[in-house]
């Protein structure tokens, strides 16, 4: 329905059509919509992900080859992702799962490139993908934020490829984070005086921003830790 309004509106505004969704990062929609612009019909929409399995078998590879497998490992572990019974059965879909996953497994690929080789120029891709990986839906801002943090430790134990480096490399990671993540959130900031909308954001009993709906009330705990507190649910 997102991408459907898109279309027929012609603009990216949240459309009443998405009840649940339409105010949530949009990457993902926006890679759905381009078939759909460029075609001028939804017919390869839902095949959209297969880009996506693709790009996470290959960062798979990416990271088995860091640690140390050769060839024939490394293909078979990109493989075992690609065939993954949930990965077959998402990649034909508009949702954005695989794309989450997809785009996490660069984002890793790339800083742990880094931590082995010292290139900064690495972090360059690595931005991208977390960026990507931010603009995607709610579970985006979690996996964004581990790899910002990740980075960041990488950074500070490479002291010794030059402060220059560090800085300039952290710079880039960040910016092509931003670039390509941020959009939604500040959209929603500026229209709903919330970046993460329809969320409530409460700290330390303290509300931050307003917001219609808890994540309590979204996503669904398990019966082991129904009562405790976020943080230790989260942990």
């Amino acid at each position: 329905t997102i991408v459907g309004t898109w279309l027929r509106e012609e603009n990216l505004d949240p459309t009443p059509l998405s009840l649940c969704c339409s105010t949530y990062p949009a990457n993902a929609e926006l890679a759905f919509a381009w078939p759909a612009l460029l075609l001028g019909h939804d017919g390869l929409v839902d095949l959209t992900q297969i880009g996506f399995a693709v790009l996470g078998a290959l960062a798979v590879a990416g990271l088995a080859r860091t640690a140390g497998l050769g060839d024939a490992a490394a293909t078979a572990a990109a493989a075992l992702f690609a065939v993954t019974p949930v990965v077959l059965a998402q990649s034909s879909t508009n949702y954005a799962d695989v794309a989450v996953a997809a785009t996490a497994l660069t984002g890793l690929h790339f800083a742990l490139r880094f931590a082995v080789t010292g290139d900064a120029v690495t972090l360059v891709p690595g931005g991208l993908a977390t960026g990507f990986l931010l603009g995607i839906k709610g579970t985006g801002v979690l996996w964004a934020s581990a790899l910002v943090v990740l980075v960041l430790v990488l950074l500070a134990a490479r002291r010794r490829i030059g402060r220059r480096a560090v800085l300039a490399g952290g710079a880039a990671f960040l910016a092509c984070t931003l670039a390509l993540g941020s959009f939604w959130y500040l959209r929603n900031w500026v229209e709903e005086g919330n970046p993460l909308y329809p969320f409530r954001v409460e700290a330390a009993g303290t509300t931050v921003f307003e917001g219609p709906v808890r994540v309590q009330d979204i996503l669904t705990a398990p019966e082991a830790i129904e009562g405790d507190p976020w943080p230790v649910a989260l942990l």
